[in-house]
């Protein structure tokens, strides 16, 4: 039997990759790469780096090196052109034109810079969504949950069914979801307030992501799709079928 649950919310924020991209492959060897000339190890930097800012990662273990946004925008900006095949994640493409059916319904929120996740847009021949919040945006990336803040707030504010008053004065929840891979990232789902951190198990078994705190938990976006949407209030039901795990 068919098992369905419905999500009640406003706006739906994105990770980019490994939640929407499948860019493992290109990811690791920017890692592999870049760890071999530095004479790391790079299995030690992929166990901590997922869902990451690199400019984190990178003042943590070198920061001899100085490393800055600008330089890390130049390294990142390599990635999608590597050669290295990337794909949608299965149903994400469906599952987004749904939402682009609805203005300003969806944003990505990512540790990548604009660099990088301007490339994967470029690379996938995909239209960006009117919010577009990457790591330059933040002062503190994820597992803190500054990004999805930021995100939801300025896509709330954007469909015109909140104030910033009523967003900053504390008189409205969080009525968002997020979609993410990374353990890092359904952290900063969570401390965001987000009614619910749907983690999507390309990159780390679902039991890593229910451990870090997912509400849900699907292999992709097969089932996950727009229930319904009400133009007067906002309000957004966003149905997933069969989940791999729900926290009910």
């Amino acid at each position: 039997m068919t098992q369905s649950h419905t999500i009640n919310t406003h706006v739906v924020l994105f990770d980019l990759d490994g939640t929407l991209i499948d860019s493992v492959d290109a990811i690791v060897a920017f890692w592999h790469n870049l760890a071999t000339s530095h004479g790391l190890d790079p299995e030690e930097i992929l166990r901590t780096s997922h869902g990451r800012r690199t400019l984190d990662v990178l003042t943590e273990l070198l920061p001899e090196k100085n490393y800055t946004q600008a330089k890390v925008n130049v390294l990142e900006a390599t990635i999608p052109k590597q050669g290295i095949k990337s794909t949608a994640i299965v149903g994400a493409r469906t599952f987004l034109n749904k939402l682009d059916a609805i203005p300003d319904k969806w944003a990505i929120v990512t540790s990548g810079s604009s660099a990088l996740a301007g490339g994967w847009f470029d690379y996938l021949g995909w239209e960006r969504p009117s919010v577009f919040i990457t790591s330059e945006c933040v002062t503190q990336g994820k597992p803190q949950p500054d990004g999805y803040i930021l995100g939801g707030k300025t896509l709330l504010e954007k469909s015109q069914k909140f104030t910033k008053s009523d967003l900053d004065g504390g008189k409205v929840n969080a009525p968002w979801i997020v979609f993410e891979d990374a353990p890092a990232g359904i952290k900063a789902g969570k401390g965001s307030g987000a009614v619910a951190v749907i983690g999507v198990a390309t990159t780390y078994d679902a039991q890593i992501l229910i451990d870090a705190g997912a509400d849900y938990v699907v292999q992709d976006y097969t089932n996950v799709s727009v229930a319904s949407y009400n133009e007067n209030t906002g309000d957004l039901k966003i149905e997933i079928k069969d989940p791999l795990y729900a926290r009910v």
